[in-house]
């Protein structure tokens, strides 16, 4: 039993042949209604052509950024608990004076030795605090920077969709996208540059000081060793 068609062999064999010459005729054909200089956008757009000031730009920030480290700076936490224990120690030393009965050479000696002690207790909490308000001197001043940094990097990141809108509007095109684009390179690059020249010499003075610290923890190492009851 057969099928009935609606349309015959021979006429789909036509209609296919009918179409294939249509589709020839519609590429052969010329495009008359565009100019003879049209070209896709897709082709004459280079993301890295048009914008290379901007990736430039934010490459080099990012890795300005980069030097001021990863995560929370020292603030010298460990060293004010230090001092604290270095105040309390001398309270002690300074309530451990010989007994108004005790007399003698023997209390006398003993009586220098506790106040030297106590010195040196009083010594040792203040050059901790000294450390602990350098830290945190140090650890605003890198807060300080990295907030100014993201600053900057929000300022660099909307100047993307600026940069693309003059880009493809018509009353201002490539042209005022490129300076506006050189404009926002200037004031970005000059601002890292001037935060960290400013923190390397915050960073500069910061460190004579530790210096300076770290010599008289020395020296006053070296005193206590010499008025120490054991030598």
């Amino acid at each position: 039993m057969s099928i009935p068609f609606s349309r015959s062999f021979d006429d789909l064999l036509s209609a296919s042949f009918s179409s294939s010459s249509s589709s020839e005729s519609l590429a052969a054909a010329p495009r008359a209604a565009l100019p003879d200089n049209w070209q896709l956008p897709v082709e004459e757009l280079s993301m890295w052509t048009e914008f290379r000031v901007l990736f430039l730009t934010s490459a080099a920030h990012t890795s300005a950024s980069l030097l001021n480290g990863f995560g929370a700076p020292e603030t010298g936490d460990e060293l004010t608990a230090s001092a604290g224990v270095f105040q309390d120690s001398s309270e002690l030393l300074g309530s451990a004076g010989s007994d108004p009965a005790w007399q003698g050479p023997a209390a006398q000696s003993y009586d220098e030795r506790n106040i030297e002690q106590q010195n040196r207790t009083n010594q040792m909490a203040l050059l901790d605090t000294e450390l602990a308000n350098l830290l945190q001197t140090q650890a605003a001043q890198v807060t300080e920077l990295r907030n100014s940094m993201y600053v900057i990097t929000g300022t660099l990141a909307a100047a993307w969709p600026v940069a693309w809108q003059l880009y493809v509007q018509p009353i201002a095109g490539p042209a005022v996208s490129k300076w506006f684009q050189i404009g926002t390179a200037i004031a970005v690059l000059g601002a890292d540059i001037g935060l960290q020249t400013e923190q390397g010499f915050r960073s500069q003075q910061t460190g004579a000081a530790m210096e300076k610290l770290a010599a008289s923890y020395t020296q006053f190492d070296h005193a206590a060793q010499t008025l120490s009851p054991l030598h």
